[in-house]
């Protein structure tokens, strides 16, 4: 199993030995559950994830040698994705039969029925060579485009930017139809990249799955985001300067990025996406503001998603939560039946309430108690309605 995140624990205050404790693997650990997954190119990063205790780890390696290194190093209990080149995936899943859980044909959907034509042969092969495994599409990456857009003219009749990015959603929309019903059983679950803002999670999860229950591209209409990260500068609105210059505002932009981490996790899984993969999880750059671990330890960023999965990664549903204009949410049900909510205000700072009966606890995410920062002063718990003032911070309501 990974190691416990107690053992782990450091932050950007933290002594650079702290990266060796990541490394410790304890057995007897729950992980975070078949909901949670990470990213890796080799052991060492497979290492490095063992404070989040992902239930899943999608391998993006290319050569024989490289799958075979991650997959010898994978702790018990933990399935392996394995990202591949749709034309080498037949050759890979044979010499992997039986060691592989899915297979992914692809980094990036290609939306014409040529490249949906090749992936279809391509998952055959598959098919044939490791029949025990699960065959995931290359995620849909929309990259900047809007998805709630309405067709509108300037002043002289022309069409505006706006309704120019309309009018390419909908090709778009019509070329990705086209592709998936290429594809139609031939694979078994739909995958996204959710790189951009957090905001734009629940359009474009909810815009695949309706196209996918259109075509009946696979079964259920299954989605795993299988590349997820940030940060995105267009999700602090005004406060592009603050993260551009990281290393003089390290402090603040690493609370970004906790927050940015929590919101899209938990909206994606509230908008019924199955499996969430996060995309960068150590860095020996300073500068690189998506991974979860730096060279000094492991960010805050890191500490919110440990504390999310810890609490619920094994969620039996997700639903987005009824909140006042400027805020939002997402209540977990656990297979106790319990419920923990996650929350937080979209702009300034508002007081809400929240219906959670039986819940006694909130905290923050990342917990920042143990910083000598106690959780909010404006909270009370009374009748199963928990009154408490949101801020961009994430809480945790249990």
């Amino acid at each position: 199993m990974f190691a416990s995140r107690s053992e782990c624990r450091g932050g950007p205050s933290g002594p650079p030995a702290v990266l060796a404790a990541l490394v410790v693997f304890l057995g007897g650990v729950a992980q975070g559950g078949e909901r949670t997954g990470v990213v890796v190119r080799n052991p060492e990063e497979l290492k490095s994830a063992a404070f989040l205790n992902p239930g899943w780890v999608r391998v993006e390696a290319g050569e024989a040698g490289a799958v075979e290194a991650v997959l010898s190093a994978l702790p018990p209990g933990t399935s392996a994705l394995v990202t591949v080149e749709a034309a080498r995936a037949g050759e890979l899943a044979a010499n992997f039969r039986g060691r592989v859980a899915a297979w992914q044909l692809g980094q990036r959907f290609e939306p014409s029925p040529a490249a949906a034509a090749a992936l279809r042969r391509a998952a055959g092969a598959v098919r044939a060579a490791d029949p025990g495994a699960r065959i995931v599409l290359p995620p849909v990456d929309l990259g900047v485009l809007a998805i709630t857009l309405s067709p509108e003219r300037g002043r002289r009749g022309r069409r505006s930017r706006r309704a120019r990015r309309a009018v390419v959603t909908r090709t778009m929309t019509r070329a990705y139809g086209a592709a998936f019903q290429v594809c139609r059983g031939a694979f078994d679950v739909a995958a996204i990249r959710l790189e951009h803002t957090a905001s734009s999670v629940p359009e474009r999860v909810a815009w695949l799955k309706a196209l996918l229950a259109e075509q009946r591209a696979v079964p259920a209409g299954g989605i795993w985001a299988t590349a997820v990260g940030g940060l995105d500068k267009r999700s602090f609105d005004g406060d592009e300067a603050s993260i551009v210059r990281l290393p003089e505002h390290r402090e603040v932009a690493e609370r970004w990025q906790a927050r940015d981490v929590a919101e899209k996790v938990s909206l994606a899984y509230a908008g019924g996406v199955e499996k969430v993969f996060y995309g960068s999880v150590i860095s020996a750059d300073a500068g690189d503001r998506m991974a979860l671990v730096g060279p000094r330890g492991i960010r805050p960023a890191g500490r919110a998603l440990a504390r999310l999965w810890e609490r619920v990664g094994a969620f039996v549903t997700a639903e987005r939560l009824t909140l006042p204009a400027g805020a939002a949410g997402v209540r977990f049900v656990l297979p106790d039946q319990k419920t923990v909510m996650v929350a937080w205000a979209e702009g300034t700072p508002l007081d809400v309430e929240v219906p959670a009966p039986g819940a006694s606890k909130v905290s923050r995410l990342p917990d920042r108690e143990e910083e000598g920062e106690p959780v909010p002063e404006r909270m009370t718990f009374q009748d199963g309605v928990v009154k408490v003032r949101l801020t961009r911070t994430c809480l945790l309501i249990e």
